[in-house]
């Protein structure tokens, strides 16, 4: 009998292991509807521009935001890709003699627009491309290590000797969604060509993805490429390596009316600067692509554009309006050096703050301040893709000190970087500061020095103080290494626009 019923236990416990593998194979078939929304290179028109040649005007993510809500009332779940050059490039009017003024506040702001802007449409994820480098890596990770999507790219990293100061935790090599049913792994890609930095590695394209496409189908029944690589690289891809499902493109701006098929991949493309927003739908039955429909949505006059969006753009398009004309020499209510001071203080609350006036030749008007006065006088662009923005905040701190060899002091020496330091000394040092700046022993005009909080000499007084001036008074001898030093990894141009 004990025979008996052990032999009915294993063959109850063996018809459960292997309805259990049954399972989960039937589970590993995708069954139903996917629903790919995507965008490639928008570089940052997050305003309508007009195209020449028709005359015509296209994009702005008011016009993005009403198409995307579309498709997700209609289809329900969705998965929102965009390719990569979410901001703009090197190419782009704010780099220009002559600017293009209307546009200047989105490009200006260096992505603290565009990053919202998607979060806000609900993108699921983004391929970094190379224009997202144009301005450094700790830059990029300053603006994209809290987006509020994931960002991709499984064939970038950092050169040996980075790794030290900046941190790429906040990328990841591919991420795996489930919409409905099914499950989509999407790897991102980027282009070895036109990267702005010295300190990141693209490793080849063809040996990433042949090195992950195994265990990326393994978790998944959709395998998509988020490609920042440009058309014809995507087809070389999709010939070399099987398995890919989809490659979503970009970095090329092509216009692909109708989706591409390469070795049984799908090849789907959207120009530039959000002139279209693409849609792709496909219909799978027991693991099997069954049927797909690919289309680009013109993002033009017939679209309206989303009113939350657009109120949103418009309420950050101009920064301010001044009561009082301001100027770097003015007094009083026109000195443009106590506005500057005053917005550092309200954002950090300090004892003092120095900036060094001198760097800053034109003033603000009163009343309303346009895009072009902003920031000819604030941000006194084009500022050249220079190495400092590849700084971390120890990574200056190790230059100014002298840990670093001469030849990598030049950059900072140079540049018009200015990035915040917190400076914590007893109170006898910041008046020996104030004398020097006041003209006594060479200060000149400079330097302006706005005091909050005048202390006695026996306390610890907080300074605030910009990275051109920390250079210049470590070199006078008016700060040392003994001194309690924090980087505050704001630059006067973000703390002036906190309101983003």
């Amino acid at each position: 009998m004990k025979k008996f019923f052990s032999f009915l236990y294993s063959l109850i416990f063996l018809i459960l292991v292997i309805s259990c593998i049954f399972l989960m194979g039937c589970q590993k078939k995708a069954n139903g509807d996917l629903t790919i929304v995507f965008m490639n290179d928008t570089h940052s028109h997050l305003f309508p521009w007009r195209n020449p040649v028709n005359n015509r005007e296209y994009g702005g993510a008011a016009r993005w935001a009403t198409i995307v809500n579309e498709i997700r009332q209609e289809a329900g779940e969705i998965l929102f890709l965009h390719s990569g050059d979410m901001l703009s490039g090197m190419g782009t009017p704010y780099r220009t003699i002559e600017p293009d003024w209307e546009r200047l506040p989105a490009y200006g702001y260096h992505g603290l627009l565009d990053i919202p802007v998607f979060g806000k449409m609900g993108l699921d994820a983004f391929a970094i491309g190379n224009h997202e480098l144009d301005y450094g890596v700790y830059w990029n990770y300053l603006r994209f290590r809290d987006a509020p999507f994931d960002v991709l790219s499984s064939n970038l990293s950092l050169q040996d000797d980075a790794s030290a100061y900046i941190d790429f935790s906040h990328y990841h090599s591919h991420r795996v969604y489930r919409k409905g049913n099914i499950r989509v792994a999407v790897i991102g890609l980027i282009t070895a060509g036109y990267i702005q930095t010295s300190l990141a590695r693209v490793n080849d394209v063809i040996e990433t993805t042949s090195s992950l496409i195994e265990t990326v189908k393994k978790e998944s029944d959709v395998v998509i490429v988020l490609s920042h690589l440009g058309y014809d690289i995507d087809q070389i891809l999709a010939s070399a390596v099987s398995g890919i499902d989809i490659i979503v493109g970009g970095h090329s701006h092509t216009l692909l009316g109708e989706a591409a098929i390469v070795n049984e991949t799908i090849i789907i493309q959207a120009r530039s600067w959000g002139e279209f927003v693409g849609r792709l739908d496909l219909e799978y039955e027991n693991g099997l692509m069954k049927n797909y429909s690919y289309n680009l949505i013109p993002a033009d006059f017939s679209v309206k554009e989303d009113p939350e969006m657009k109120a949103w753009l418009e309420d950050h398009l101009y920064p301010i309006t001044l009561e009082y004309a301001l100027f770097p020499d003015g007094q009083g209510l026109n000195s443009l050096g106590a506005y500057i001071t005053d917005a550092i203080n309200r954002e950090f609350s300090c004892d003092a703050a120095i900036v060094k006036i001198a760097d800053y030749v034109t003033g603000l008007p009163a009343g309303h301040v346009s895009a072009e006065d902003f920031f000819t006088c604030l941000w006194p662009l084009p500022r050249r893709i220079r190495p400092e923005k590849d700084l971390s905040p120890e990574h200056i701190m190790d230059i100014v000190f002298g840990r670093v060899s001469e030849n990598r002091r030049a950059p900072l020496s140079s540049s018009r970087l200015t990035t915040l330091i917190k400076a914590e000394f007893p109170a006898a040092a910041l008046n020996n500061i104030e004398v020097f700046i006041r003209g006594g022993e060479g200060g000149g005009n400079a330097f302006f020095l706005n005091r909050f909080n005048e202390g006695s000499p026996g306390e610890t007084a907080r300074l605030i103080i910009d990275l051109p001036s920390f250079i210049d008074l470590y070199s006078e001898g008016l700060l040392n290494d003994s001194y309690k030093y924090e980087n505050l990894e704001k630059e006067i141009i973000d703390v002036l626009l906190l309101k983003l």
